[in-house]
Order: C-alpha cells, then structure tokens, then sequence
C-alpha cells in the first residue's frame, strides 16, 4: 500500500511538470508542446487507472465532448479524403484540445495549480511576442508572429486569448512583485496584438471585453481595467508611425476582405459538392481556386468545406456545451468564469473572418475553458464534500500532492472565485 502511495505521487508529480512544460511550449516551440501533452496524457492515465476513478471524467457533458466531436469528424473525413493521413493529422488536432481540457478540468483546478497555470500562459505568451518583436524589428520576419504559433493571424488570436486570460487573472495575485511583472508582460502582449494588425482580432478582442465587462460582478474594478486596455490601445494606434492596422484596405490582395469573400465562396462550393463530410480536414488548399489561401478565413465555411454537415454538427455541439456550461456555472463573481466567456467571444466574432480553433490557439481556448467551465464535473462531486469531513474522522480520507483528495475513488475539484 505504502508502494502503490509512493509511485502515485510520483505519477502527479511529473505529470504536473509535463503539464506545465507542454503549456509552456505551445507558443515557443513545435515539437515540444506535442511531446510533453504526450507524456502528460500517459501519465494522466496512469493516474487513473490506479485511482480506478477513469471512466467517470472521459465523457462528461461539457467542452470536452464537443471537442471529441470534432475529432470524431476529421477521421470520419479521412476515409473520402485526397490525402488520408493529413486528415488524420487534422483530426489529431482536435484530440490534442480534448486531451488538454480533460487533464486540466480532471487534475489542475486546485488554486495553486491554476495560479502556475496562469502565470506560464502569460509569461510564455510575453516571451514569445518579445521573440516576434525582435525578428519583425531584425528583419527576420515580414509579420510579428509567435514562433510556434505561425502566421499573423493566428498568433494575433493566441495572443487575444491570452490577454483576456491576462486581465481578470491579475486580480487573483496577492503579492506586489507578481501584479508589476504580470502587468508588464500583458502590456507587452497587448502591443504585439496591436502591432500585428489584425483588424478582425482587434473586433473580436474590443467585443470580448465589452461582453467581459458587462457580466462581471464589481463593475467598477472591471471599468478600470477596460478603460485602461482601451486608452492603451488608442495611445499605441495613435503614436506608432504607418502602423499596418491603419494602412489596411480592402483592395484584393492576401488577406484583404474581398479575398476572404472569394475564398468562402470557393468553400461553399466545396461544401455543395461534399455536403455529408467535407474534403477532408486540412484539404481546403487542394479545392482552392484562387492562388492562395490554405483555409478559408472563416471558422464556419472552413468547418462546412472540410468536414461537411457532420463537422458543422460537431461544431454547433462544442458551441452548445460550451453555453450551457456557462448558464450551468454562471457565476459572475469567478474570474475564470469571466475569462472563459471572453474567450468563447473572440473564437465567436473571429472565427467570422479568421479561422479560429488552429492548433495552437485551439489548445489555448480549450485551456481557458478548462479553468473556467469546470462546473458539470466539479458540481457533481462537490455536492458529496460534506461527506468528506465524517469520511476523515473515520481516517478514510487523506491528502495527496496536487490539491487534490482521495477517497474510495472519488476526487474533490476546487473551483477557483475572486474570494481567497
């Protein structure tokens, strides 16, 4: 018994380290952030196959089901597609978001591993937009884009999900030292989102805050921190010189909206033509008529192109699960409640003109939905918490590493508010 102890702990302890190192690396480096998900996800089962308390987390009625949804139809398209296996490849992206919401939602929602979990994302993400500075100022790079992350766009959005991560999480901080370097490192963040140009991240973000604002408890606290991004954001705009964000129109060049508008027509027609399950996951590019364009710059005709009316099912499912999750919570005094729902704004708003649910900033939002929409799971269990205080008299009960409580299976998941 004292054995089985002993490599239980151990199994939480690196499973712990490989979480956050996988976090850590989403936006930094490739490889890494795969490999680390990977060995976390074999720890994870490890975990539970020990704790015998599997089976009770893999489908619950929440994100991660849509998520698995989705998985579900990129290998469903992969049997109709041009090229099998980068269908699958799609559809590993996807697992790879269901894998990270049901490893944090399951074992990481105790405070101190949220705090950590906040703190790496900010950080890394801060660290990551120096880098792109650096290279966009070197001339390395012809956009500032996050190095793991890619394309403009895309590192714009990662870097919207952050920032609304970045803001009611600094309220959550206790000591002075940790809100100035959290603060310094979302104002970092704030100007490489601006600095990137992305006028539809720019929409979704501005969209995501004034929705933040409006259903956050304390309004005047959240008045300070929305008067402050939004002065921030004007002052960039004014005294940065031929900032791209300015000088953009709509003449038809990469990018540009009547490029878009062509592209989701072409996506329509692919749609027309492979309406049950799509060309295949990552397959817009080869049905593309125009001369660029690898998706279709729209969540929803990418959805519709590549996975057809069973991926649009799949996600219509993740957007119901995710909304009924938040009226299920819906507690305005929790910050991370607040987070989650800015960050369903933005997947919302740009996924009309950019495709959002990328790999990177997919696992971003899944993260966030994770720390914020734990209350299927963490209400059933919960509710059996009185149990625990009877449990512990009779020495049934006892504590292991990780914030987390072991008693004949069942595992107590704290949910975090703005009370400490």
């Amino acid at each position: 018994m004292k054995l089985r102890e002993n490599i239980l702990k151990n199994i939480i302890r690196f499973e712990q380290y490989s979480l956050f190192l996988c976090i850590f690396s989403i936006p930094l480096f490739e490889s890494p952030k795969t490999i680390f998900l990977l060995i976390t996800a074999v720890l994870f089962s490890i975990r539970h196959f020990i704790e015998k308390d599997w089976k009770e987390m893999l489908f619950i009625k929440d994100p991660r089901l849509g998520f698995l949804a989705l998985t579900l139809a990129a290998f469903i398209s992969a049997i109709f597609a041009q090229k099998p296996e980068l269908a699958v490849h799609g559809g590993f992206d996807f697992l790879k978001m269901y894998i990270l919401f049901l490893i944090v939602a399951t074992d990481f929602l105790d405070k101190k591993s949220i705090k950590s979990i906040g703190i790496i994302v900010i950080v890394s993400t801060a660290i990551g937009a120096i880098w792109g500075i650096t290279e966009y100022a070197t001339g390395k790079s012809a956009t500032i884009e996050l190095h793991s992350v890619g394309h403009v766009n895309h590192s714009a959005i990662y870097l919207a999900l952050a920032l609304v991560l970045a803001i009611p999480f600094l309220r959550l901080l206790e000591g002075r030292p940790e809100k100035i370097f959290i603060s310094l490192s979302s104002v970092i963040i704030l100007i490489s989102l601006i600095l990137t140009g992305s006028r539809a991240t720019i929409l979704g973000i501005t969209a995501a805050l004034i929705v933040m604002f409006i259903f956050t408890k304390g309004k005047k606290q959240s008045a300070y921190a929305f008067t402050a991004v939004i002065a921030a954001a004007v002052i960039i705009s004014i005294s940065v010189p031929d900032l791209q964000l300015l000088q953009k129109n709509t003449s038809l060049s990469d990018m540009s909206l009547i490029h878009r508008i062509k592209l989701w027509e072409n996506a329509w027609e692919m749609f027309t033509l492979h309406p049950v399950v799509g060309v295949g996951a990552k397959h817009f590019k080869f049905y593309n008529t125009l001369d660029s364009g690898s998706h279709a710059h729209n969540l929803y005709f990418n959805t519709v192109a590549q996975l057809g009316i069973v991926g649009f099912i799949s996600l219509a499912s993740l957007f119901y699960l995710i909304i009924k999750s938040l009226k299920a919570y819906n507690n305005r005094e929790s910050l991370l409640w607040t987070a989650a729902l800015g960050a369903f704004i933005i997947v919302l708003v740009n996924g009309i003109f950019n495709t959002t649910l990328h790999s990177e900033h997919g696992l971003l939002f899944a993260l966030i939905l994770a720390l914020g929409l734990n209350n299927n799971h963490g209400r059933r269990l919960q509710e059996r918490e009185h149990g625990f205080a009877h449990a512990r008299e009779e020495g049934r009960v006892k504590e292991i590493p990780n914030g987390r409580r072991e008693s004949q299976g069942i595992c107590n998941i704290a949910r975090l508010s703005s009370d400490k």
